[in-house]
């Protein structure tokens, strides 16, 4: 029974974090349970089209942009076309975190295609918003799509252009994915020091401030509700092998030792000259207590269906620094200074992540 117990821990993990996925979106990889799997949005379709007494045409992206997610969730838009030409773009209420989406409203993102008509607005390649690519890529993405859908009503070419594409390869995938697994694998051949402060620097450059690529609640729930829908997915499915399956095979902790960016960049902050705290072990355990209370209250008011924008405020949301929400800018800035007096402050008494792994692992 005790060679089971990892895999039924794992297990556990797996039904806890799936019933909190139902309640935040009432989804499992995309599928509403207890309905039957929709097929893909005709786009000669009428019902996303609406004219106004002005004449102004309205399409909705809800149904034809369906399968298209941003950081969180579906992104779907409403776009205005006066005279036949857009006029203006406005965000449908959506699950996505909300600091990522309204990175598409600033600078002029939107703006892009105003004035422009649907056959230049459909063919005009725009670039995703700095700091919140998921979410303005499937912005992107929802205005091709309803734009092509809509000239398709009007028995026109509809055909999305060749830049409508969920992942495309590029430098910083190869040099995220590349980081992940020497995280994953070098540290079971290479102990030397030197090594280490290396693999933590490219940890917090890299996959934290280059790729916002990290383990977390929003991750876990984004991918057990949407699914995993291209390879660019494959970068943070390493991080959560390391994370949940390697405990299987003996290497607990491995994901927050050798590859977790906020992890790493404490650890980096501690190995300055400052003078560290002792901490009682009695206080110790008061805080290993906190934790694990933390994590169950945080877990139990989900399942209540309630409480889930703390997801959006853990501190890893700061390596996104342009777009993450303030409270985690606050937690993460404040926990790094911390680390310089006390070894990974917010790993050993906090992280709720981090209690989820370690409740797989036991």
């Amino acid at each position: 029974m005790s060679k089971l117990n990892p895999f039924l821990s794992l297990v556990t993990c797996l039904l806890m974090m799936t019933a909190v996925a139902l309640r935040h979106s009432g989804k499992l990889c995309g599928i509403t349970p207890g309905r039957p799997a929709s097929a893909e949005p005709l786009v000669d379709s009428t019902d996303f089209i609406a004219i106004q007494e002005d004449g102004t045409v309205v399409i909705e992206t809800t149904t034809p942009g369906a399968q298209i997610h941003g950081y969180a969730g579906p992104t779907p838009l409403k776009i205005y076309l006066k005279d036949g030409r857009v006029q203006l773009i406005e965000a449908l209420p959506n699950q996505d975190t909300p600091e990522f989406f309204s990175a598409t409203a600033e600078n002029g993102f939107r703006e892009q295609w105003y004035g422009k008509s649907a056959h230049e607005a459909l063919a005009f390649e725009a670039t995703p918003a700095t700091g919140a690519t998921y979410s303005s890529t499937a912005f992107i993405q929802n205005v091709q799509t309803g734009l092509a859908a809509y000239l398709a009503t009007q028995g026109e070419n509809a055909s999305l252009p060749s830049n409508h594409s969920t992942w495309r390869p590029g430098l910083k995938f190869f040099c995220g994915l590349l980081v992940a697994l020497a995280a994953a694998i070098l540290p079971f051949f290479v102990k030397h020091r030197y090594y280490r402060m290396v693999q933590l620097t490219l940890n917090v450059l890299v996959l934290g401030f280059w790729c916002g690529t990290f383990v977390s609640y929003t991750l876990m729930v984004k991918f057990l509700s949407q699914g995993i829908h291209d390879l660019g997915a494959l970068t943070p499915l390493v991080l959560l092998a390391m994370a949940f399956l390697f405990p299987l095979f003996g290497r607990r902790g491995h994901y927050c030792l050798h590859a977790c960016p906020f992890g790493s960049l404490q650890e980096l902050a501690g190995k300055c000259p400052a003078k560290k705290l002792r901490i009682s072990p009695q206080w110790l355990k008061r805080l290993e207590t906190f934790r694990q209370l933390l994590w169950a209250l945080l877990m139990f008011v989900m399942w209540c269906g309630v409480g889930f924008a703390w997801m959006d405020n853990e501190p890893f949301a700061a390596f996104l620094f342009r777009t993450a929400p303030p409270v985690a800018l606050t937690l993460a800035l404040g926990f790094t200074i911390l680390s310089m007096f006390v070894p990974r402050p917010y790993c050993r008494f906090v992280c709720p992540t981090g209690s989820l792994i370690k409740f797989a692992e036991k």
